[in-house]
């Protein structure tokens, strides 16, 4: 989730029940995990580069819990 999170940065997690639109969160999705903002539809990438994940009803979606900041 480039710029604000690099491959290697260790964040911090809070595991939080609710998250709002917005939000910065660690999602599981079929298997693969991703630091994302929390959208209506979709999973948004602040990362020009990378596109943003569609969400299904098909999806197996796990959220973690949100992103709070990073050592």
């Amino acid at each position: 989730m480039e710029p604000d999170y690099h491959d290697g940065d260790i964040v911090l997690v809070s595991q939080r029940v609710e998250m709002y639109h917005g939000d910065v969160g660690i999602f599981i999705i079929n298997n693969k995990a991703y630091i994302k903002e929390y959208g209506k539809t979709e999973l948004v990438s602040r990362n020009p580069d990378a596109p943003n994940i569609q969400i299904s009803e098909y999806d197996n979606i796990v959220c973690m819990g949100k992103v709070i900041g990073k050592l």
